[in-house]
């Protein structure tokens, strides 16, 4: 069972008709079912409490590759 917080989307016809943060999975399941009559075609449920090993956090990239762009004026604009 997750302890915490977690993100709960309902969904009908398609698209998110609701999304709320609950304490845990046991507010959730409430949540879930207040909204059971209303036709909730699927539910999501995200964990918000995601706990990474050093090894698994990535290092920012402090400088991003920047592409070489060259165009050619008489390419870019085409005479009429």
């Amino acid at each position: 069972m997750t302890a915490g917080p977690v993100e709960v989307r309902l969904w009908r016809g398609g698209g998110v008709v609701h999304r709320e943060i609950c304490e845990d999975v046991t507010e959730a399941a409430v949540l879930v079912e207040r909204w059971a009559d209303f036709g909730i075609t699927g539910v999501d449920i995200d964990d918000l409490v995601t706990h990474h090993r050093p090894d698994q956090v990535l290092e920012p990239d402090l400088e991003p590759e920047s592409p070489e762009i060259s165009v050619d004026p008489d390419e870019a604009y085409p005479r009429q």
